[in-house]
């Protein structure tokens, strides 16, 4: 059964205008650190590229030849100018090419987007606005827009915004500190990454329906 929540819904100014009863468990959910941190290493490992690769013994060139006769020249014994040991030989036990990935469900992804926005809602760093009241294309607005909400210039910021949103994305994008995603892109990550968390009542309402 899940808890009722109340939570403030602010205008452009930064002043609260209603009081909304939020009863989807979005925000009420316990903060569950175990299964949060099992998604955040998910996501980082989905990041890492896998790419780094070095080359063998056996795929370097040469070493078909025995550098030098096994005995007489007063030098350690020999197979292949390849060997590990060489300058120029091959890599043991280097990095190859490899998949970081490994499988998490979307029970637990949800559980650990939900305790990561409860997370940021108790330590009031969550703000829900009815809009940013940014009326056409322009990035002084947009940190005007922020500043209204306590926001500063630099902060590490998430913003959370519909597709219909187009002024206020583009406005955004560069101010520096801001992270744009859209309702259905929200992640654990980048919420715990977020020194402020802003989005509006419909990316809100889209966020619930995805999660509740």
């Amino acid at each position: 059964m899940s808890t009722e929540v109340e939570v403030s819904i602010k205008d452009a100014s930064g002043v609260e205008k209603s009081k909304r009863k939020v009863t989807s468990g979005v925000l009420s959910t316990d903060v569950n650190s175990g299964v949060i941190h099992q998604v955040v290493r998910w996501q980082r490992a989905k990041r890492r590229s896998g790419s780094s690769s070095v080359q063998t013994r056996a795929e370097m060139s040469g070493g078909g030849a025995k550098p030098w006769k096994q005995k007489g020249t007063g030098r350690a014994r020999a197979g292949s100018n390849t060997s590990a040991i060489w300058v120029g030989g091959g890599i043991a036990h280097g990095p190859k090419v490899r998949d970081y990935d490994f499988g998490i469900n979307k029970k637990e992804k949800k559980a650990a987007i939900k305790a990561a926005l409860t997370a940021r809602f108790e330590d009031q760093k969550l703000h829900i606005v009815e809009n940013l009241g940014i009326d056409s294309i322009s990035t002084k607005k947009a940190i005007a827009a922020l500043r209204r909400l306590g926001v500063t210039e630099g902060t590490k910021t998430l913003i959370v915004l519909p597709a219909e949103s187009v002024n206020e994305a583009k406005s955004l994008r560069n101010v520096p500190g801001v992270n744009l995603v859209a309702p259905s892109g929200l992640n654990t990550y980048d919420l715990l990454n977020a020194d402020a968390v802003i989005m509006t009542t419909f990316a809100f309402d889209l966020v619930e329906a995805r999660l509740g």
